[in-house]
């Protein structure tokens, strides 16, 4: 017999979690955004302005999440060995807040209205809800944890960059005719490992979307209206929060998928060279982590399309 390279059963096992995965989000993502389907409707005799961009801001939303997965496959070509790839999900993320504020822009002309001036203090940290917030911050954290772990278990390549995962596996070779076999320990390299070298694209990546985020949400808080009407007030204020939701969940959408591939490659690279116990069940928790932030991410997603009631949270 030839020798014996235990390991890639388990990596098939890993790479088939894809499409299972895939599926699942696709489930989450129907069941929130059936969940999520009541809005703040706004009274369009009153301010028919304001009426007519609430249809419009879910029409932009879901052309943004269009644009935003037409542009993933785009970024996923920069660079070499797949360095876009990493960078991809937060690009798209700024795409679709993109769509999300050109209809806060759009929100200053159907806010204003012939009356006295009033002089209003707005905070931006009124619009932006705390349990979105939290959420954000488990996947940046997630994150974080989870570069910071490959990329001290990622090698250099001959070029010296760091995108490999070097280890060693027994090989058994039984010997034809004989009563014996011989053991080697054998080394092995995965070319495509979540190494710093790929974790430049993410922290790139991510702080685009920060600055993207913090802009976004700068804006709707600070757009002019006219505050000597109460009702528009309290129309416009739910309107805002209702951005704001979508801003940090977008957000949230663009770092939940990040985690998700560097997590995700990480499976498979300790799937393919799962030779032992502790590398199979390596295997499976950067697997399962994966499958954490997929959930995040498209429930983010969701929420990122489907406007909220608009409530204060």
């Amino acid at each position: 017999m030839g020798p014996l390279t235990p390991g890639f059963p388990l990596a098939g096992m890993v790479g088939l979690l894809l499409p299972v995965l895939i599926g699942l989000a696709l489930l989450i993502t129907a069941v929130v955004a059936v969940a999520r389907k009541k809005h703040t409707w706004i009274n369009e005799a009153a301010h028919p302005g304001l009426g007519r961009l609430q249809w419009s801001a879910i029409q932009a939303r879901v052309i943004g999440l269009v644009a935003a997965v037409a542009v993933a496959p785009l970024m996923a070509m920069v660079g070499r060995y797949g360095w876009g790839v990493f960078l991809a999900p937060s690009v798209s993320a700024v795409v679709l807040l993109a769509a999300v504020s050109v209809v806060t822009v759009s929100y200053y002309a159907a806010a204003r209205k012939v009356g006295q001036a009033s002089l209003e203090v707005r905070k931006l940290g009124d619009y932006v809800p705390k349990r979105g917030l939290r959420w954000l911050l488990v996947a940046t954290v997630g994150l974080l944890l989870t570069g910071l772990t490959t990329g001290m278990l990622a090698s250099p390549d001959p070029q010296g960059r760091s995108k490999e995962l070097h280890f060693q596996c027994l090989t058994i070779e039984w010997t034809d005719g004989q009563a014996g076999s011989t053991a080697r320990w054998d080394d092995g390299a995965l070319s495509r490992f979540p190494g710093w070298y790929y974790l430049s694209a993410v922290l790139i990546g991510t702080l685009l979307l920060a600055a993207a985020t913090w802009f976004a949400l700068w804006l709707n808080a600070w757009r002019p209206r006219n505050g000597s009407d109460a009702m528009l007030v309290a129309t416009d204020d739910a309107v805002r929060r209702q951005t704001g939701e979508g801003i940090i969940a977008t957000a949230t959408a663009g770092v939940s998928l990040t985690w998700f591939g560097v997590a995700y490659l990480a499976a498979l690279g300790f799937g393919l060279s799962a030779c032992s116990t502790p590398r199979g069940l390596t295997s499976w928790g950067f697997a399962a982590v994966g499958l954490g932030a997929l959930v995040l991410a498209i429930q983010a997603l969701a929420t990122a399309v489907v406007p909220g009631d608009g409530a204060a949270r």
